[in-house]
């Protein structure tokens, strides 16, 4: 599997990164972009089941700790929450600081 996922990431070499941006912009601003509403929910569920693909690709590339997977799923858990999406923001730039080589 890290194979695969290893030989994604090379392929799209830099493109990677800007496609995982694309993908976190249009999940936090599907809802303001669309012409209405059911389309904005229909941006924002396609654009979190490809970040969540994006996400899991770039973890096993990247071979993060187990601890630090189960501390961003909480982070996004929470993040879901009521008045929480600053949360949300925080677990992608912690990912991509901290975790991305």
């Amino acid at each position: 599997m890290r194979a695969l996922c290893s030989s994604v990431v090379e392929r799209l070499g830099a493109t990677w990164g800007g496609l995982g941006w694309v993908l976190f912009g249009t999940y936090l601003l599907g809802w303001y972009l669309a012409p209405d509403p059911d389309a904005g929910a229909m941006i924002v569920v396609v654009a979190v089941v490809l970040l969540l693909l994006w996400w899991t690709v770039d973890v096993i590339d990247q071979e993060i700790a187990v601890w630090q997977i189960v501390l961003g799923i909480i982070m996004l858990v929470i993040g879901g929450l009521p008045y929480g999406g600053l949360l949300r923001i925080a677990c992608w730039v912690i990912c991509w600081t901290r975790l991305r080589e």
